[in-house]
């Protein structure tokens, strides 16, 4: 089964929601689930999911994605689930100019996240992308360096401050305060 990593209301049936399977790419894996069961997986591809039209991810390497298929919820606690949802989120909503080789290595540190065991798999480049990853998950959990930090401002007078951590050019903002302007550059 596959399923979406979102809030989804599950149990879905495929009619009620537009699940397709979009570009297979060609990377190959084999591997075991981490409950010690003998069911090995098996791919010759790893192919992008979307659930009405978003890009989706799979939580059982082990099945075949089959299209009519009823989906239930699964048993992941929050801490999984978030872990997962976090992959996703840096792996690959994040990235600005996005590849094939994004989208694998999101798959398979996903399913790493759950406990899968891979004993092969034929992405050569799989290491240097989950470094890359994992040094924006690193980033995603870290704080701008003015977090917490008061300022005072006399009417009329600018100030400006800047993120030494460089992560606040990954955050957005709404300003809704009568009479403050706040602008956001990058780091600023």
């Amino acid at each position: 089964l596959f399923i979406a990593i979102s809030n989804m209301s599950l149990p879905v049936h495929a009619e009620d929601d537009n699940i397709s399977i979009g570009k297979k790419i060609k990377y190959s894996y084999t591997g075991y689930n981490p409950d010690g069961s003998v069911i090995d997986a098996y791919g010759d591809h790893v192919a992008k999911i979307f659930v009405n039209g978003e890009i989706a991810f799979c939580v059982q390497p082990q099945e075949k994605l089959k299209i009519d298929a009823n989906f239930t919820r699964s048993n992941y606690t929050h801490v999984q689930r978030r872990k997962m949802e976090h992959i996703a989120y840096v792996g690959w909503h994040m990235v600005k100019n996005k590849t094939d080789d994004d989208y694998a290595a999101t798959q398979f540190m996903i399913w790493e996240a759950m406990g899968f065991k891979f004993t092969s798999n034929s992405f050569d480049g799989y290491e240097a992308k989950k470094a890359e990853i994992i040094e924006r998950l690193n980033q995603f959990n870290k704080l701008p360096s003015f977090d917490k930090t008061s300022l005072t401002l006399k009417a009329g007078e600018s100030k400006t401050i800047t993120d030494q951590n460089k992560v606040f050019e990954n955050y957005s903002f709404t300003s809704r305060s009568d009479g403050l302007t706040v602008k956001k550059s990058g780091n600023s």
